[in-house]
């Protein structure tokens, strides 16, 4: 019959058990559930997939911030964790998805939280401020991403176009290989631009492919006014093909 076992034996026991599962019961090391950083304990996102990253990561104040990273891991998780100072200036804030959420424009971060993304590759953000198929394609073969799907509406000149959607949206993160869908069209829409500046005025309509004259770089008129829009050759709502001119009339002559 055993002989059974000493307060002090069993204890001693346990102790060792638990020691082994602290790095874990297979003989591995357990992963910290945060790293610290000094601006406090940020939460340790490696091994998630980006979206949950991000998620987990602004839950807690850290402003997520990814990249491309050639360290080994699962494709479409991070693999790489850093923090950073915040930038002086945070631009709209987007998820892994492409998503804006403007419910953190005004919000106070900790730290940037840098995540290293493996085998995956952010779609551009400017896609539909202008740009034609042409101009689309090449700008996402040098962010990585050569499946490119490409959906036209209407009668489409090859010369004249304009990307108008982008699936998954502009800034989102896409695994290697994965398709995106652009929808190219050479009809549009005159957008509604009267009392717009001058600035915003030229921005809505080159986002169309439309060509406003004239056209200006400076932002201030005379007497150092802004000048705004008086009216239009073409009338909101009205339809254009892309490369159409639109004169517009200010309030303040440029």
């Amino acid at each position: 019959m055993a002989a059974a076992l000493s307060r002090r034996s069993f204890l001693g026991l346990c102790g060792g058990a638990l020691a082994a599962c602290a790095v874990g019961c297979d003989g591995a090391e357990t992963v910290s559930a945060t790293v610290e950083t000094e601006w406090g304990d940020m939460p340790n996102v490696v091994g998630m997939q980006a979206q949950e990253a991000w998620t987990t990561l602004v839950e807690v104040g850290f402003l997520p911030r990814f990249e491309r990273s050639d360290d080994e891991g699962e494709p479409g998780t991070v693999v790489s964790l850093e923090a950073r100072e915040v930038p002086d200036a945070v631009s709209s804030i987007l998820d892994a998805n492409g998503e804006i959420h403007e419910e953190y424009d005004d919000a106070s971060w900790m730290a940037s939280a840098v995540c290293g993304l493996c085998s995956m590759n952010q779609i551009p953000l400017q896609l539909t401020l202008g740009y034609s198929e042409a101009e689309a394609r090449a700008q996402l073969e040098e962010a990585g991403i050569a499946e490119v799907e490409v959906s036209y509406v209407g009668d489409v000149d090859e010369t004249a176009n304009v990307v108008t959607e982008v699936a998954p949206l502009c800034g989102a993160w896409v695994m290697d290989g994965e398709s995106v869908t652009i929808t190219v069209t050479s009809d549009v829409t005159m957008p509604n631009v009267q009392g717009a500046d001058l600035f915003t005025a030229q921005m809505r309509l080159m986002e169309l492919g439309l060509e406003p004259e004239p056209f200006t770089t400076g932002i201030s008129g005379a007497n150092g006014l802004t000048p705004t829009v008086e009216s239009a050759s073409v009338e909101a709502g009205m339809p254009l093909r892309v490369g159409d001119v639109v004169e517009l009339t200010y309030t303040t002559v440029p």
